[in-house]
């Protein structure tokens, strides 16, 4: 497995890739569009991740194949601190490479890269029944800071 900084020649793999998280989170909930991925706000998202320095994409390659990626944005938290700080924005793995210490490496890859641009603060947000995703996040560390509530009107 090689982790290497993610090519817009990566787009349409990310895209599958975001669209297979996509169709795992729909088993947590009902609120996500799972036509986003191809949608032209998600070719956007995912152009703009590729190719604009506030963002860290990387894929995990396996015999020249995508087989994960992992995209985190560099943003200026006013609201607390006035700091720097990354928010991962999506993190998935194909099953057949996750358990083996794949993800940690995503993880730990865009962390050194982090430390060395001076950020120190990261953050993640998953939906609250995603018990998977909770556990690997607190085994890297992120600890429950602050809970949002949603509903609909």
């Amino acid at each position: 497995m090689k982790i290497r900084k993610a090519e817009l020649t990566d787009l349409s793999r990310i895209q599958f890739l975001s669209d297979e998280l996509f169709k795992y989170e729909k088993n947590l909930t009902s609120n996500f569009n799972q036509a986003w991925s191809y949608s032209q706000f998600g070719e956007e998202f995912f152009h703009k991740s590729l190719t604009d320095q506030n963002y860290i994409s990387l894929v995990l390659e396996e015999r020249r194949k995508v087989a994960g990626y992992m995209i985190t944005q560099i943003y200026e938290n006013q609201a607390r601190d006035p700091i720097k700080m990354a928010l991962i924005c999506n993190l998935f793995i194909l099953n057949e490479f996750r358990k083996k210490g794949n993800g940690e490496e995503l993880v730990n890859e865009t962390l050194k890269i982090l430390k060395l641009r001076n950020i120190n603060r990261i953050r993640v947000e998953t939906v609250i029944n995603n018990v998977n995703a909770i556990n690997f996040y607190k085994k890297m560390g992120l600890q429950e800071f602050e809970m949002i509530l949603e509903g609909s009107i």
